[in-house]
């Protein structure tokens, strides 16, 4: 539960209105106060820092009944507002999930000779500390919070990946081909990200210890929805590779005969259909998820045997 640092004890005025939607009356103490003030003013990053701290005082308990007893003490709004906090508290180690690749100095390309493999020619390879998801590592996250933390986080990649997955592809245009190949880039880069997110969740669902049933079922829902979706998410990025392959080659055909740009843009051409080519039904970044593919190829081999 909450518990009070009686030297940090603070009596609000039972005459107004406590922030954040806090209990009137409601001994709280100081550093709480601080963490509901700026997450009154969505300041997420320090409230998620504040309450770290406030934990580390022992102000907070540590077991998954944390979050009904912040309802309590702090209001709803603001217990949701904290798991946001926390949510999408980002990752000290990259931006957005990547970090500039260091074999091809983030240009893609190895002196404009070859295709970088290491990051398929992206310039940016997946962060390892968060899975590619761009937020704090679920094991940073306070243990009582992080069962919701999870959920939400499901959620939202759920839903973002929606919108990715409904969104028409760029389509290559013989004049700007070049157009066409950053637009997807960044949205293979963006689909990726949210991959992460999913296996996260697959491994979280593995390992968290979760003994109350309705916890169990929530998580339990919630990992087939990201098995399902990230199934739609490796046929995806198979078409964004296709778009990429034949922005590639129109590039090529454009460009300079003997120029550098035509060179490069063929070896992109050749490269990117040499991934399309593999064995795997979908293409992906296989060894950037593996706990994710292990579950993918389970999902889809029960679904072959049925039909079989």
């Amino acid at each position: 539960m909450i518990k009070l640092n009686k030297k940090e004890n603070y009596k609000p005025d039972e005459n107004k209105s406590s922030q954040g939607n806090t209990p009137v009356g409601t001994d709280i103490p100081q550093v709480v106060e601080q963490m509901i003030a700026h997450l009154k003013h969505d300041d997420f990053t320090e409230a998620a820092k504040l309450f770290m701290l406030g934990q580390k005082r022992g102000i907070f308990s540590g077991d998954h009944t944390l979050t009904k007893r912040l309802v309590k003490v702090i209001g709803k709004k603001t217990t949701k507002k904290l798991i946001t906090a926390f949510a999408h508290y980002p990752c000290g180690f990259c931006k957005k999930g990547r970090s500039k690749c260091q074999n091809c100095e983030g240009h893609g390309h190895i002196n404009h000779e070859m295709v970088c493999e290491e990051c398929l020619g992206l310039g940016v390879i997946r962060c390892d500390f968060c899975d590619g998801s761009g937020w704090m590592a679920i094991e940073d996250i306070p243990i009582g919070l992080r069962v919701t933390v999870v959920v939400t986080r499901a959620r939202t990649a759920l839903s973002r990946l929606k919108r990715i997955l409904i969104r028409p592809l760029p389509q290559p245009s013989e004049n700007k081909p070049s157009r066409a190949l950053k637009e997807c880039a960044r949205l293979l880069i963006n689909l990726d990200r949210y991959m992460g997110v999913l296996e996260n969740t697959v491994i979280a669902s593995k390992t968290l210890n979760i003994s109350e049933t309705s916890f169990k079922n929530k998580i339990e829902k919630i990992t087939q929805s990201c098995v399902e979706t990230a199934i739609k998410g490796k046929e995806h990025m198979r078409e964004i590779i296709r778009c990429m392959q034949k922005s590639s080659q129109l590039e090529s055909e454009i460009a300079d005969e003997d120029s550098t740009i035509r060179e490069l843009a063929e070896k992109r051409a050749e490269f990117y259909k040499n991934l399309l080519d593999q064995s795997d039904t979908f293409t992906s970044l296989s060894e950037e998820h593996p706990f994710l593919e292990k579950v993918i190829n389970k999902r889809v081999s029960k679904k072959f045997d049925k039909k079989h």
